[in-house]
């Protein structure tokens, strides 16, 4: 599988003059539940019916335990925690940090990684080509 990137100019250092480029990498389109509950009934003993409902089911399972603040792990796939992202620059004491620091929550996901034959494997990522598209 190939992955297409593209190059992009960064809004950071442009103060200095400096103009650098990085990869952006292209997603071209997307694919919803119904895609992917058809996908799965075609490999499996389950109905497209009987996917979307495990998959809809998942998703409030998932916001029930990140919420309860657990972490979730799905063999094959990945880890999913909550991170925050908060505002200012920090306060100087543990005692004066509360929750109007925090702005957004965001949901964090780590692909699961496999070893074999003392080397790391990631689960989706090992093996991807990269190929510039302008």
């Amino acid at each position: 599988m190939s992955i297409l990137f593209k190059p992009r100019k960064s809004a950071l250092g442009q103060a200095s003059g400096a103009s650098r480029y990085y990869p952006q990498l292209i997603t071209h389109s997307s694919v919803d539940i119904y895609e992917i509950a058809r996908q799965i009934a075609q490999v499996s003993a389950l109905s497209q019916g009987d996917v979307i409902s495990v998959l809809t089911n998942l998703s409030s399972v998932m916001k029930c335990a990140l919420l309860n603040g657990q972490s979730v792990q799905i063999k094959g796939i990945g880890s999913f925690t909550l991170s925050a992202k908060c505002s200012g620059r920090g306060v100087a004491s543990p005692t004066e940090v509360n929750a109007q620091q925090i702005k957004k929550v965001h949901i964090c996901f780590r692909e699961e990684q496999q070893r074999s034959g003392g080397r790391c494997r990631h689960v989706f990522t090992d093996g991807v080509r990269f190929v510039r598209c302008e």
